[in-house]
């Protein structure tokens, strides 16, 4: 080589290291482009899995918080059934306990007690045989009103009907023929006391809402 190429040689090769550094930077600066692209990815997949992640958080969230709140408010109506069933219990109790008293009461006065044994005689008419009646009453009821129910029903049925007092009977009477029995004593206008609770507890509902 003579010194009259050098000059030329050195700048070929300079501009074969410019062309060399620009490609380099190029491919650096696509490399750079598509690390950032591949980043935005990343970091746009993991927002997204974040924002579902944090969807799926709220909405079990949600689920827990109206499945406790459902629990509560039936823990609650079934607290407060229980205590309206306590409440119940007492004033059924108190009011059977007044019925039976007003029952009794009744029978004490001399009006109310014809009209009970008026009612009662002729509900057993249509139910028992007109021979073989039999009547069981109180110890204390009177002997003068005995003998006009006694006469009354003579002149209905033909035949008086036989009495006896039963010491275990407070209010009514019960009259039998053969194997039947119309009950009208206290006990027996109080047997069936789930329909009468029923109709107190309509009567104190009804009472309640006036």
């Amino acid at each position: 080589m003579n010194n009259g190429d050098t000059p030329a040689a050195g700048e070929r090769l300079q501009g074969l290291l410019e062309t060399v550094t620009q490609q380099r930077d190029a491919r650096c600066a696509e490399i750079l482009e598509q690390a950032r692209d591949e980043a935005r990815q990343l970091v746009r997949q993991a927002w997204r899995k974040a924002r579902t992640r944090l969807h799926h958080e709220i909405l079990r969230a949600r689920q827990q918080f109206s499945h406790q709140l459902v629990l509560q408010q039936a823990s609650q109506a079934a607290r407060q059934r229980q205590a309206r069933f306590r409440s119940d219990g007492v004033l059924l109790e108190q009011s059977w306990t007044l019925l039976r008293r007003a029952l009794e009461r009744r029978w004490q006065d001399p009006d109310a007690r014809w009209l009970w044994i008026e009612t009662l005689t002729d509900q057993a008419q249509t139910r028992l045989v007109k021979t073989g009646w039999h009547i069981e009453h109180p110890s204390d009821w009177p002997d003068a009103e005995r003998e006009v129910t006694a006469r009354r029903l003579r002149e209905r049925l033909g035949e008086e009907p036989a009495f006896s007092a039963d010491p275990t009977l407070q209010a009514g009477i019960r009259v039998r023929a053969g194997d039947t029995v119309v009950d009208g004593s206290c006990a027996g206008l109080l047997r069936d006391r789930v329909h009468i609770e029923a109709l107190l507890l309509a009567a104190i509902r009804e009472k309640q809402r006036g």
